[in-house]
């Protein structure tokens, strides 16, 4: 009792800068600290980053607890798989009573592999592995499945140890809070950051100061289009473009998100725009 209490403490001193989160501030300057050398020591080579013979996307976000990261994983799952491409998935498996390197099942439960890589390999079929060290869990599934294309980290924007290719982050309602580090608020890293894709699950991110928006960059839509590693001709690849655009990649039951997939449009349509397309040409492909 007296754990959930502090935990409801703490989540409710995160949504505004009150007595309690300037109370632990000068925490935040600790844990900020030891944020950036951690993050110096992985740029200048003293901490190892493990590469992988695949491309990685990372689905994750910046702060503590949940934001709606498994359906977005198992949706970009599904994308993937409907273009035909082979991905795997890679977790921790928070929750599990043991820390072993081990792939999922179905016969699995919950308490042995987590309950969010049941659930993803469940909906999805994808071979899904879990371990404390992410790069393990990595090595371990690409030995059983060599034919993979490609893998997807259910979390792990902060595991500089696993070099990855595309970074996704998530947010929910409550957005980044009061905009403080760990503990005085929910941030796990200094934010704004750099990634290539960011996803709100929510429908209006918490504090008016520290809104979070979805994005999506033109060099992010060619990110995605890269992984499949397949021949695409100029105009296959404008259409895919549009069906990236109208997949959103996010296909959660929310009213809002739907009507972002004319943002995700234009985005595509800005994308071709760079690249010279002609307002002609946008047209013969719907944009």
């Amino acid at each position: 009792m007296a754990g959930a209490a502090l935990r409801q403490t703490l989540l409710g001193a995160w949504r505004q800068r009150g007595p309690l989160a300037w109370l632990l501030w000068p925490l935040s300057l600790l844990y900020g600290g030891m944020w950036h050398v951690r993050r110096w020591l992985y740029r200048c080579g003293l901490l190892p980053t493990q590469h992988l013979p695949v491309p990685v996307i990372v689905v994750g976000n910046v702060v503590a607890g949940g934001g709606g990261k498994t359906p977005l994983v198992i949706a970009l799952v599904q994308y993937l798989q409907s273009m035909g491409l082979r991905p795997g998935v890679i977790a921790r498996g928070y929750g599990r009573s043991n820390q072993d390197c081990m792939a999922v099942t179905l016969q699995a439960t919950a308490d042995d592999v987590g309950d969010e890589p049941l659930l993803v390999h469940r909906r999805t079929g994808a071979p899904v592995q879990v371990a404390t060290q992410r790069a393990a869990a990595a090595r371990a599934l690409l030995q059983r499945y060599p034919e993979l294309d490609l893998l997807i980290c259910d979390d792990g924007l902060q595991h500089l140890g696993l070099h990855r290719d595309i970074e996704i982050c998530v947010f929910d309602d409550n957005g980044v809070g009061n905009g403080f580090l760990l503990p005085a608020g929910p941030l796990r890293e200094p934010w704004p950051r750099a990634c290539d894709l960011l996803v709100r699950s929510g429908a209006l991110p918490g504090g008016a100061a520290h809104q979070i928006h979805r994005q999506l960059a033109a060099h992010g839509l060619r990110a995605v289009l890269r992984i499949g590693h397949r021949p695409h001709t100029e105009i296959e690849e404008a259409r895919e473009l549009r069906r990236l655009a109208d997949a959103t990649l996010v296909r959660q039951a929310r009213p809002e998100v739907q009507a972002e997939i004319v943002n995700m449009r234009k985005a595509a349509r800005d994308c071709l725009r760079e690249c010279g397309w002609e307002p002609s040409r946008l047209s013969l492909i719907g944009l």
